[in-house]
């Protein structure tokens, strides 16, 4: 019985355990869209499960995003996948894996029209839904959507 009972608060506290994270960055992060808009100081948390991006206000953290490759969780908010988190702030065509991309600083749309550069890269991608420039200079990232107009800067400060 005491083995039961230890065994089930070993599962209790390991199951709300909060995830550790390998790398902290601070940053300085713009977000803007319709729908959200943030330009503060943050964090960029990674490990190899995931990417966590807050940025605070004031001190307190007034954006929360926890990024998997299968679900998105945002504050409190239940969490979503990828397409439908797309789809609610940023466009739906947008690949899956887009927002993952933009806070690991990596290139989007599978490397598509990718020039490396010195000090990382440059993208642009044109559709009839999107009008992307994207670089990545020396741990600085630019994404601009021109149709959509949305902006994602990041400036890791190291």
């Amino acid at each position: 019985m005491f083995k039961r009972v230890l065994f089930l608060s070993f599962l209790i506290l390991v199951g709300c355990s909060k995830p550790t994270y390998q790398s902290q960055k601070s940053a300085m992060i713009t977000i803007k869209t319709d729908s959200l808009r943030y330009a503060d100081m943050g964090f960029i948390y990674h490990n190899r499960n995931n990417t966590k991006v807050e940025i605070y206000s004031n001190g307190v953290a007034s954006l929360s995003i926890d990024i998997y490759r299968d679900k998105i969780c945002m504050g409190d908010f239940k969490c979503i996948e990828p397409n439908k988190f797309n789809r609610r702030f940023f466009v739906d065509k947008y690949p899956k894996s887009f927002i993952e991309n933009i806070f690991n600083q990596r290139a989007i749309f599978s490397t598509k029209n990718l020039i490396k550069t010195k000090l990382g890269f440059i993208q642009n991608i044109k559709s009839d839904k999107y009008d992307i420039e994207y670089q990545l200079s020396n741990k600085k990232s630019i994404f601009r959507d021109k149709i959509n107009h949305i902006l994602i800067k990041i400036n890791i400060l190291e």
